[in-house]
């Protein structure tokens, strides 16, 4: 229905706001830490920014799916 769809967005919306903060917060630490410890190896960088997103991905389907009882698609 219109309405869960609608409650569902809503969830989901205010889980990616919540997740990606950490996330970005994280990433910059990454990314400051890196200029300094990293060089030669920056394809790390893409490597952790990927995983730090991926985790976001997984919080934000477990909250919705916690909240709604079904699984984001």
């Amino acid at each position: 229905s219109q309405e869960a769809w609608d409650y569902s967005q809503k969830i989901c919306a205010n889980s990616l706001l919540l997740y990606s903060i950490p996330e970005l917060l994280l990433w910059g630490a990454v990314l400051a830490l890196s200029v300094i410890y990293l060089r030669g190896y920056e394809w790390l960088l893409f490597v952790i920014g990927f995983v730090f997103a991926m985790l976001s991905v997984i919080c934000v389907a477990a909250a919705t799916h916690k909240k709604t009882g079904k699984i984001a698609e």
